[in-house]
Protein backbone atom coordinates (compact mmCIF):
# COMPACT_ATOMS: atom_id res chain seq x y z
CA UNK A 1 0.00 0.00 0.00
CA UNK A 2 0.83 3.51 -0.52
CA UNK A 3 2.99 5.72 2.36
CA UNK A 4 0.83 7.94 3.88
CA UNK A 5 2.27 11.14 2.03
CA UNK A 6 1.54 9.33 -0.83
CA UNK A 7 -2.44 8.38 0.15
CA UNK A 8 -3.01 12.05 0.85
CA UNK A 9 -1.74 13.58 -2.11
CA UNK A 10 -3.63 10.85 -3.84
CA UNK A 11 -6.54 11.89 -1.77
CA UNK A 12 -6.08 15.43 -3.22
CA UNK A 13 -6.39 15.14 -6.51
CA UNK A 14 -8.81 12.42 -6.40
CA UNK A 15 -11.09 14.74 -4.37
CA UNK A 16 -10.65 17.30 -8.14
CA UNK A 17 -12.60 14.95 -10.23
CA UNK A 18 -16.29 15.74 -9.77
CA UNK A 19 -18.85 13.27 -9.11
CA UNK A 20 -20.59 11.90 -12.23
CA UNK A 21 -23.22 10.33 -9.89
CA UNK A 22 -22.68 7.39 -11.59
CA UNK A 23 -25.74 4.63 -12.08
CA UNK A 24 -23.17 1.63 -12.03
CA UNK A 25 -24.76 0.89 -16.08
CA UNK A 26 -20.66 1.04 -17.58
CA UNK A 27 -19.62 -2.39 -16.51
CA UNK A 28 -18.74 -3.53 -20.14
CA UNK A 29 -16.87 -0.87 -20.98
CA UNK A 30 -14.49 -1.68 -17.68
CA UNK A 31 -11.38 -3.52 -19.25
CA UNK A 32 -7.86 -3.41 -19.50
CA UNK A 33 -6.61 0.47 -18.26
CA UNK A 34 -2.75 1.84 -17.72
CA UNK A 35 -3.08 2.90 -13.97
CA UNK A 36 0.07 3.86 -11.80
CA UNK A 37 2.15 1.61 -10.06
CA UNK A 38 1.20 3.42 -6.51
CA UNK A 39 -2.82 2.90 -7.75
CA UNK A 40 -2.16 -1.12 -8.58
CA UNK A 41 -0.12 -1.14 -4.71
CA UNK A 42 -4.05 0.55 -3.59
CA UNK A 43 -5.93 -2.01 -5.16
CA UNK A 44 -3.80 -4.98 -4.00
CA UNK A 45 -4.51 -4.04 -0.75
CA UNK A 46 -7.71 -5.15 -0.91
CA UNK A 47 -7.02 -8.32 -2.12
CA UNK A 48 -7.34 -7.45 -6.35
CA UNK A 49 -4.53 -8.00 -8.71
CA UNK A 50 -5.09 -5.85 -11.86
CA UNK A 51 -2.12 -5.90 -14.27
CA UNK A 52 -0.41 -2.59 -15.02
CA UNK A 53 -1.19 -2.73 -18.20
CA UNK A 54 -3.73 -4.32 -21.34
CA UNK A 55 -2.50 -7.88 -19.25
CA UNK A 56 -6.24 -9.23 -19.44
CA UNK A 57 -8.84 -9.12 -22.50
CA UNK A 58 -12.58 -9.55 -21.12
CA UNK A 59 -13.81 -7.52 -18.20
CA UNK A 60 -11.71 -5.96 -15.52
CA UNK A 61 -10.98 -8.19 -12.80
CA UNK A 62 -12.35 -6.07 -10.25
CA UNK A 63 -16.24 -6.16 -11.63
CA UNK A 64 -17.97 -8.56 -9.41
CA UNK A 65 -21.40 -9.19 -10.35
CA UNK A 66 -21.18 -5.79 -12.55
CA UNK A 67 -19.63 -3.75 -10.03
CA UNK A 68 -16.36 -2.15 -9.59
CA UNK A 69 -15.08 -4.32 -6.05
CA UNK A 70 -12.54 -1.60 -5.41
CA UNK A 71 -14.55 1.23 -6.28
CA UNK A 72 -13.51 3.60 -3.12
CA UNK A 73 -9.42 2.93 -4.25
CA UNK A 74 -10.60 2.98 -8.23
CA UNK A 75 -7.69 4.15 -10.20
CA UNK A 76 -7.69 7.89 -11.72
CA UNK A 77 -8.23 6.97 -15.11
CA UNK A 78 -11.26 4.73 -13.85
CA UNK A 79 -12.11 8.34 -12.20
CA UNK A 80 -12.09 10.24 -14.71
CA UNK A 81 -14.07 7.88 -16.72
CA UNK A 82 -17.83 10.19 -17.60
CA UNK A 83 -15.76 13.14 -15.65
CA UNK A 84 -13.86 14.53 -18.89
CA UNK A 85 -14.62 15.62 -21.86
CA UNK A 86 -13.14 12.84 -23.89
CA UNK A 87 -14.49 10.67 -21.61
CA UNK A 88 -18.07 10.85 -21.47
CA UNK A 89 -20.43 7.99 -20.13
CA UNK A 90 -22.89 7.13 -22.66
CA UNK A 91 -25.74 6.54 -20.09
CA UNK A 92 -25.87 10.31 -19.35
CA UNK A 93 -23.62 9.95 -16.08
CA UNK A 94 -22.04 13.62 -15.60
CA UNK A 95 -20.99 15.87 -13.34
CA UNK A 96 -23.47 18.40 -12.10
CA UNK A 97 -21.48 21.41 -12.98
CA UNK A 98 -20.12 20.26 -16.43
CA UNK A 99 -17.02 17.64 -17.97
CA UNK A 100 -13.56 18.74 -17.05
CA UNK A 101 -11.58 19.97 -19.91
CA UNK A 102 -9.36 16.59 -21.35
CA UNK A 103 -5.79 18.85 -20.64
CA UNK A 104 -7.30 18.90 -16.93
CA UNK A 105 -7.60 15.07 -16.71
CA UNK A 106 -4.24 14.90 -18.55
CA UNK A 107 -3.11 17.10 -15.51
CA UNK A 108 -4.32 14.99 -12.86
CA UNK A 109 -2.92 11.71 -14.48
CA UNK A 110 0.56 13.40 -14.84
CA UNK A 111 0.55 14.27 -10.97
CA UNK A 112 -0.63 10.55 -9.94
CA UNK A 113 2.65 9.43 -11.91
CA UNK A 114 4.97 11.79 -10.14
CA UNK A 115 3.43 10.36 -7.13
CA UNK A 116 4.09 6.96 -8.00
CA UNK A 117 7.30 7.83 -8.91
CA UNK A 118 8.15 9.47 -5.84
CA UNK A 119 7.15 6.93 -3.95
CA UNK A 120 8.66 3.79 -5.73
CA UNK A 121 12.19 6.11 -5.28
CA UNK A 122 11.04 6.37 -1.43
CA UNK A 123 10.37 3.05 -1.13
CA UNK A 124 13.42 1.59 -2.69
CA UNK A 125 15.45 3.98 -1.24
CA UNK A 126 13.87 2.79 2.27
CA UNK A 127 12.67 6.50 3.51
Amino acid sequence: MADGAAERELKGLYDQVPDVGCKGLCAESCGSVAMAPVEQRRIAGYGVRLPLMAAFTDSCPALVAGRCSVYEVRPMVCRLWGAVEGMPCPYGCAPAGGLLADVDGQRLLGRVSVISRRSRVQEVSGG
